[in-house]
């Protein structure tokens, strides 16, 4: 077989301080956030004198660590303000054991915590022309910061036109999927963990990158208690010419489970997702793997040829976020036309996980932060007959479509139409401020702009309508 001659572009993104993240603290001061001046000093005065051993508190909040590992819990009931514990509500007179934080304290807990989840920074490749490329390799300066990250190629434009857009470098979370909605305009190309090295595609096989198309890269950095500076470095390793067959990436379920009614109640430690697709042509699989974020337990990939013999494609007992990887089969493994491959992913999210974000445990759904969910397995496959690759394409399509037609169909059909409608119309008055009866981006505080568009806006326009609203609730409902 021929050598395939590689190349390698490097591209240098300078990021910023880590976990830092930039807020106004007043009229002439701007900074940023950090644990050991900033959060400590709060969650010491406010926090600690019940949160440690011999107090009241149910757990310690003394060290970094501490702190990190309930951070969500502890945002979550500042915004409640059950904590810290205060009754008087008179502003007539200060008190000197007052407990309140301030709006200045609040607002830099929040900074923190967001600091800690998914960010995803634009790469315009501004190709002339359409390149191959073999394998990707990310190599980061603040390597405890780097959670991991996963890569995307966009040539939709919708990355671009999102950079930036909230002020920072990058986009929040993974917004950028949304106005494609995974078809035709954005799709995979693998992803990086710590001390992972290049999976270079074997033979002549590489993935197209068109004319004019992007490269986004989506990071979950972690913060370390102190500022870090990232600099890190993506490099491409190109072939030198097309392949001569066409690698589909196939997601069981698609869209990362988007559609699966991933729904987990908290305290519940079996919660399951599952799905299949049945292969239309002879096809060989070259790459497996799967994403999934905190409270996911197992996942498992399983093949049942038409004759009935099962193959164990991926299965891992206990998920890892920090050690999702992508796994490259030695050789391509041959499945025969009406092979089906079946998914079950679980999900643990009861005080016995120790991975599990909240505590106590919360109701978790899918989303694109950190502390949400995902689930997918996803395959690298090759139609063994390119002639047939059409086929196996339109079963993809057809894959997504189904999943897409069922969220909402079930939604709609066990919703109580008058429910819905009290619904509608409390989100319209809540959040249509030119009373018009939509809903756009400049209409939702800007803390709520990706959760709620990520979930209603289901064409990607950035308004949301009347049918898209009644949507939204329909599913909502059948929760």
């Amino acid at each position: 077989m021929r050598t395939v001659k590689k190349c390698c572009v490097m591209l240098l993104i300078i990021g910023g301080m880590l976990p830092a993240t930039p807020f106004e603290l007043g009229a002439s001061e701007n900074r940023v956030v950090n644990f050991a001046n900033d959060i400590a000093p709060i969650i010491h005065e406010k926090c600690s004198n019940c949160h440690r051993k011999g107090q009241v508190g149910p757990f310690e909040l003394i060290s970094f660590q501490d702190v990190r590992n309930r951070a969500a819990t502890i945002q979550a009931v500042i915004k409640d303000k059950y904590m810290p514990p205060w009754k008087p509500v008179s502003d007539d007179l200060e008190y000197s054991n007052d407990r309140r934080l301030t709006a200045e304290e609040k607002k830099a807990f929040a900074s923190w915590v967001e600091s800690g989840v998914y960010r995803s920074f634009v790469f315009p490749l501004q190709l002339d022309e359409d390149q191959w490329v073999k394998a990707i390799e990310l190599k980061p300066t603040a390597k405890g910061a780097v959670h991991h990250a996963l890569f995307f190629l966009d040539s939709s434009g919708e990355a671009r036109r999102l950079d930036g857009r909230d002020g920072q470098a990058g986009i929040s979370g993974m917004s950028f999927l949304r106005g494609s909605q995974g078809v035709g305009g954005i799709s995979g190309l693998g992803g990086y963990v710590p001390g992972a090295i290049p999976n270079i595609l074997p033979g002549d096989l590489a993935t197209r990158l068109p004319k004019g198309s992007d490269i986004v890269m989506q990071t979950h950095f972690h913060p370390t208690g102190k500022v870090e500076w990232e600099s890190a470095t993506l490099g491409l390793y190109f072939a030198d010419r097309a392949p001569t067959r066409k690698l589909n990436p196939v997601q069981v379920p698609p869209l990362f489970g988007r559609f699966a009614n991933l729904d987990v109640p908290a305290g519940v430690s079996d919660f399951e997702i599952s799905d299949s697709m049945t292969f239309p042509v002879d096809v060989e699989i070259i790459r497996v793997g799967g994403h999934a974020h905190y409270i996911c337990r197992e996942m498992e990939l399983k093949a049942t040829l038409p004759g009935g013999e099962k193959i164990d494609l991926l299965t891992i007992d206990d998920w890892d976020l920090d050690w999702q990887d992508t796994y490259q089969l030695k050789e391509p493994l041959s499945l025969p036309k009406g092979t089906r491959v079946d998914v079950r992913i679980l999900y643990d999210n009861s005080a016995d996980n120790p991975e599990n974000p909240n505590s106590p445990p919360q109701r978790i759904t899918w989303g694109r932060e950190s502390n949400d969910e995902m689930g997918s397995l996803i395959l690298q496959v090759l139609a063994k007959d390119e002639q047939e690759r059409p086929k196996l394409e339109a079963a993809i399509r057809d894959q997504l479509r189904q999943a897409m037609r069922g969220g909402t169909r079930q939604g709609t059909q066990n919703s109580a139409g008058s429910r819905i409608s009290q619904a509608r119309k409390g989100i319209i008055e809540r959040l249509d401020s030119n009373g018009d009866g939509k809903i756009t981006f400049e209409e939702v505080p800007s803390s709520l702009r990706t959760r709620v568009f990520d979930y209603a806006d289901l064409n990607g326009d950035e308004v949301i309508d009347e049918k898209e609203i009644q949507q939204y609730i329909s599913r909502r409902s059948n929760r």
